[in-house]
Parts: structure tokens; C-alpha cells; sequence
């Protein structure tokens, strides 16, 4: 996000269509998925797709966390519960677990800031390592 794009537009009302302001973003990655629900959490764009996956999106890398038997719809992510909520249209309520120290750990990676990656690997829970293990053997 871009917000001096956006002060910028505002005041001389160039740039500014009926869908927004198109300098307002710059795009850092494109994936060939339908988002149907997403959520950002930091860095990090945590969404459902259309072939029912709930997947996040860190850095130019995909994760999917669950498949899921059905179409759920994201409701919210309390960081300090390291929850993900999602819900059907029959009222169901699922959770899953999403620590954000893993997901701080994935951002600063892609990010090639190698000395923040240090300081948060430490507070992963050990049984998370095999998961940050996967996710450096892709990178």
C-alpha cells in the first residue's frame, strides 16, 4: 500500500476511477487461484479457494494449511489465541492453529532479513520446526 499515491490523488484528483486508485497498491506476486475469503495477517494473506483449500500466501509462497470438505469462509485470526476461524453457512464454527511466530518466521525469510529470522526462530515451539524445516528445503 502506497499511501503517499493515495495524498496524492486525493488532492488533485488524477488517477481516481470509480474502482479506487489504481497507484494506491503495487503488486508484489500473482497467484492463479479464486480467492473466495482472504485476511491479511501482517505480511501474510491467508485465504480460502475455490477448490476448498485454505492456504496462506507469504513471500511468493504458497502453504496450504487444510483441505477442506466443504466451503468455508474465513471469520477471523486472533494472534494471541494462534487461531484461524472459519465458518459454513450452516452456522459451524472450524479453527485451526496458526502460530504467528511461524508466520513472522516465513515473512522475514522472504524477506532476506536473516537477522530477524534469528531472533523469532527461537520462540517456534519445537514441534513447529518440521514444518519451518519443509518450508526452507522449498526456499
Amino acid at each position: 500500500y502506497l499511501s503517499e499515491k493515495v495524498l496524492a490523488a486525493q488532492e488533485t484528483h488524477e488517477g481516481v476511477t470509480e474502482d479506487g486508485i489504481e497507484d494506491a497498491f503495487e503488486v508484489l506476486g500473482e497467484i492463479q487461484e479464486i480467492v473466495k475469503t482472504g485476511l491479511w495477517v501482517g505480511d501474510c494473506f491467508i485465504y480460502t479457494s475455490s477448490v476448498n483449500r485454505l492456504n496462506y500466501y507469504v513471500g511468493g509462497e504458497i502453504v496450504t494449511i487444510a483441505h477442506l470438505d466443504r466451503t468455508m469462509y474465513l471469520l477471523g485470526y486472533i494472534p494471541k489465541d494462534n487461531r484461524l476461524y472459519l465458518g459454513d453457512k450452516e452456522l459451524n464454527i472450524v479453527s485451526y492453529s496458526l502460530l504467528v511466530s511461524v508466520l513472522e518466521y516465513q515473512t522475514a525469510v522472504m524477506r532476506r532479513d536473516f537477522s530477524m529470522a534469528d531472533k523469532v526462530l527461537p520462540t517456534i515451539p519445537k514441534e513447529q520446526r518440521t514444518r519451518v524445516a519443509h518450508f526452507l528445503e522449498k526456499q
